[in-house]
């Protein structure tokens, strides 16, 4: 199993990142040792279904029927030292535990869907439109590139940043009024 990650949808960058990147079963989030600043950022979160292969846009729908919210972690200052030395951006968005994902996700039904993220209460939404289209062009253009198999994950950016996250934060995700994630950050 791995997840691919959208960095830039307009670029068409993403990045493989390992399953260990997995914080499940809202388990707190634990801020590592290697980080001074650590950014949430929200994600669409869509579970592959069946092995995909240099699939059309067209029939990218056929490979997924739910989808999620997702929580990544970004170690900003271990960016920033990446970006400077040119080096590839894996140990800043790639680290155990850097990508929350919920237990159960919710089918998709809709074109547009809301999504609303929280941090200690303070809650920012987005109306995602013709959400389908966006998930299953990022699904074609992945399948180019890598064999997508049953089990894997795909994630979207949503430009919704929590901002940097300390001890003691709680954080909170819904996708279309359904409660996917609520965790601390420890």
């Amino acid at each position: 199993m791995k997840i691919l990650s959208i960095i830039n949808q307009e670029k068409k960058q993403f990045l493989v990142k390992p399953d260990t990147a997995l914080l499940r079963n809202n388990d707190a989030y634990y801020i590592p040792p290697f980080s001074q600043k650590i950014e949430a950022r929200c994600l669409l979160l869509v579970k592959v279904l069946r092995v995909t292969k240099a699939i059309s846009v067209c029939y990218a729908g056929r490979c997924y029927d739910e989808m999620g919210v997702a929580i990544e972690f970004l170690a900003t200052d271990v960016l920033e030292d990446c970006i400077k030395h040119s080096a590839p951006w894996d140990i800043a968005l790639s680290y155990d535990k850097a990508l929350a994902v919920p237990n159960n996700l919710v089918s998709v039904e809709k074109d547009d869907v809301t999504f609303e993220f929280s941090k200690n209460g303070e809650k920012q939404t987005i109306v995602v439109e013709d959400v389908r289209s966006k998930i299953n062009e990022a699904i074609s253009y992945l399948s180019h590139y890598v064999t997508l198999k049953i089990g894997d994950m795909v994630t979207l950016p949503l430009n919704i940043s929590l901002g940097e996250v300390a001890i003691g934060d709680v954080i909170k995700g819904k996708c279309s009024d359904i409660e996917c994630l609520d965790f601390d950050v420890k």
